[in-house]
C-alpha cells in the first residue's frame, strides 16, 4: 500500500469520494465521512482444505500488438478461456490511459504505478465481468450485447483512469 491508506490507524477520519461515469459520460460523485477501526481478529482454519481460487494474471497489451487482437484506442480488456488457463489481456494503450499518461506531467515512477494500477483494476473488473456472465448470461446477444459491452468497458476505462489520477493527487499532497 501507499500512501493514505498505509499510514491509516485504528481512529483516523476522512471523506470517501466516489466517482461514478454515466452512459451519456456526465460524471457523478458522492462524498461519504468515515473512521478507521481496528480490525477485528477471526479464527483461521489452518491451510488444509483451503479453496483455491482460479484467477488468471493479467497481460498487458500494448499499440504495436493490437492487430493481433483486432484492437484499436477504444479497446479497454478481453478474456479469453479455454478452459484450462484463462487469460485477460488489457489495452494499455487505452485513449483514456494515454490521455493521462501525456498530459500530467508525471515523474517515470508515477508514470510506471499508475501503469500498474490500470492493468489490474482493469483486468479485475473485466475477470469480475466475465465470471458473472458465466453464471447468468446476459439477456441480449449479437450487436447489441457487442456494443453494450464496448461501452461499458469504455466507462469503466475512465473510472479507473479518474481514480488514478485522483489517488495520484491525493499522494502527492500526503508528501507535501
Amino acid at each position: 500500500m501507499n500512501g493514505i491508506a498505509a499510514k491509516a490507524k485504528a481512529g483516523d477520519e476522512g471523506t470517501l469520494t466516489v466517482f461514478l461515469f454515466t452512459p451519456d459520460e456526465r460524471q457523478l460523485s458522492a462524498k461519504v465521512t468515515l473512521k478507521v477501526e481496528k480490525a477485528e481478529e477471526q479464527p483461521t482454519t489452518g491451510t488444509e482444505n483451503k479453496g483455491k481460487v482460479q484467477v488468471p494474471d493479467p497481460i498487458a497489451v500494448f499499440k504495436d500488438q493490437w492487430p493481433e487482437y483486432g484492437w484499436g484506442e477504444n479497446s479497454v480488456a478481453e478474456v479469453k478461456d479455454d478452459g484450462k488457463d484463462p487469460k485477460v489481456f488489457v489495452n494499455m494503450n487505452n485513449r483514456h490511459l494515454d490521455n493521462l499518461l501525456e498530459r500530467g506531467g508525471y515523474q517515470e515512477i508515477g508514470l510506471k504505478r499508475m501503469r500498474n494500477n490500470f492493468l489490474l483494476y482493469v483486468a479485475f473488473y473485466a475477470w469480475a465481468k466475465y465470471f458473472s456472465e458465466q453464471s447468468q448470461p446476459p439477456p441480449f446477444q449479437g450487436k447489441d450485447f457487442d456494443d453494450y459491452q464496448q461501452k461499458e468497458l469504455d466507462r469503466l476505462a475512465q473510472t479507473v483512469v479518474h481514480s488514478i489520477s485522483a489517488s495520484s493527487r491525493m499522494g502527492e499532497e500526503d508528501e507535501e
